[in-house]
């Protein structure tokens, strides 16, 4: 009868009788027989423990006596574990300073377990059959049906396991690179990989796969990596955990959920870009077709159309730049700064929320300020004004971040400074004030280093 145990890997012994070299003395020369003969194949199992940390299929055993057990099948896995783990360090082993150096270069000897679980049994017989239809099946029945490529490639999908494309390492470059990411954020790989585990997912935040590269669907690019950089970050919060992207059905519910807050992309939004795209592959055309007419008239003089004024484009569409470290929810930051964070980095769109943008930045001002007061036992007097108590916080922060930022707490007490908290206020309290949102992304840009420095010294726990 098999039973499932767990056995310290200093108890297993490498078969010495194993049939993969037949009967030779001792555990030593079975060891040496497969670091020699199977070489390639045995770095490579070693290579998968170190990384991964562990081994995923229990050896089966059997008792051999002196509190010992000999290992029947899994002796590989066994080998590679004692090996990464210094059991043969005193003895000479063939390409033994391999493992040895892997070992030191994953750092893995602590980590790695030292009792491992097993199949034992001490029926020979039935320990023979399992490796019979386990290594050498005699009929159909017994023989284990390998999955097609297709197969394979829907269980890869599914799990976000491909190795086609590392679509989480390749959105994280680009995110760093662009700016919507900070140095010190990263997308959790695994996670992110399972809900864009397909195609059809991915299309719906405006990217598809093809040739192993990645394609934009709408022309509006930086819409795209706000959404993704907005995942990442509810990723990296929790909000989205694997329970959540655990099948398409689960997958689909959370990219509802951001669909109806307005992010993802439309269909519309979509199908704009392919005409465009269409549009500029017949210009294309037309222009290759004309090229010729056109020479002849090169130096005949041409009276051209004044250029049309078109607005200054904005930098970005949100107040708050994508970049910026999000509040970290605790017991120093409640979590109304940081859904209102959230909603001015990613929710609030400027030109179609102007005046929402402009009040909301200014309650998110106060009230990182008295939570950082708090932290640090500042009192604020009951009618103090806006600019005093970000003078006093100020002047509390470390002495370099001071000196770099000096222009700030000018402009903030300039009255006829457009960066003052004169301007904010007004936003608020004003019944003619209207922010410009080109002046109101400066404005923001102005409090950038400020909102980055409370944030960090709010999201640390010390």
């Amino acid at each position: 009868m098999i039973e499932t145990n767990y056995f310290q890997i200093e108890d297993l012994v490498v078969n010495a009788e194993n049939d993969r070299h037949g009967i030779l003395k001792n555990e030593l020369e079975a060891v040496n027989w497969l670091l020699k003969n199977k070489r390639d194949a045995m770095r490579s199992l070693a290579k998968d423990i170190a990384e991964q940390k562990r081994i995923y299929e229990p050896p089966l055993i059997k008792k051999t006596g002196n509190k010992k057990y000999t290992v029947f099948d899994g002796n590989r896995r066994i080998t590679c574990l004692k090996l990464l783990l210094g059991f043969f360090n005193d003895l000479f082993l063939e390409d033994k300073e391999y493992y040895d150096k892997l070992s030191q270069d994953y750092n893995c000897k602590d980590d790695l377990p030292k009792q491992i679980q097993c199949q034992i049994s001490d029926d020979q017989d039935e320990i023979d059959t399992i490796i019979q239809r386990r290594h050498a099946p005699t009929n159909t029945g017994e023989k284990r049906i390998n999955w097609s490529p297709y197969e394979k490639e829907n269980f890869l999908e599914r799990t976000g396991r491909s190795n086609k494309i590392n679509f989480a390492k390749k959105i994280q470059d680009m995110l760093h690179r662009e700016g919507f990411l900070n140095e010190n954020e990263s997308i959790k790989s695994s996670t992110f990989n399972r809900l864009f585990s397909s195609n059809l997912l991915r299309e719906r935040v405006g990217l598809t796969i093809k040739n192993n590269d990645i394609y934009f669907l709408i022309q509006d690019r930086n819409k795209i990596m706000t959404v993704l950089s907005y995942i990442a970050r509810l990723l990296n919060s929790g909000k989205i955990t694997l329970t959540d992207v655990w099948s398409n059905a689960t997958k689909n519910n959370v990219l509802d959920k951001i669909e109806l807050e307005g992010l993802l992309p439309t269909a519309q939004e979509k199908i704009d870009y392919q005409n465009q795209q269409m549009d500029d592959v017949i210009d294309f055309m037309s222009d290759k077709q004309s090229e010729a007419a056109n020479k002849q008239t090169q130096n005949s003089s041409v009276i051209s159309n004044p250029p049309k004024k078109v607005p200054p484009k904005l930098s970005r569409p949100h107040i708050l730049p994508p970049h910026l470290e999000c509040p970290k929810h605790g017991k120093n930051l409640p979590s109304k700064i940081y859904n209102l964070f959230l909603e001015l980095q990613y929710h609030l769109d400027i030109q179609r929320h102007l005046i929402s943008s402009s009040v909301a930045f200014r309650v998110l001002i106060e009230l990182l300020t008295h939570a950082y007061a708090k932290k640090h036992d500042i009192e604020f007097q009951k009618d103090e004004r806006l600019s005093s108590k970000i003078d006093r916080v100020y002047k509390t922060m470390p002495a370099k971040f001071q000196t770099d930022n000096s222009s700030f707490l000018k402009n903030l007490s300039q009255k006829n400074s457009y960066f003052s908290t004169g301007t904010m206020n007004a936003f608020v309290h004003s019944t003619d004030s209207v922010p410009i949102a080109a002046d109101l992304i400066r404005l923001a840009d102005n409090f950038e280093k400020y909102i980055s420095a409370l944030v960090e010294d709010l999201n640390s726990e010390q």
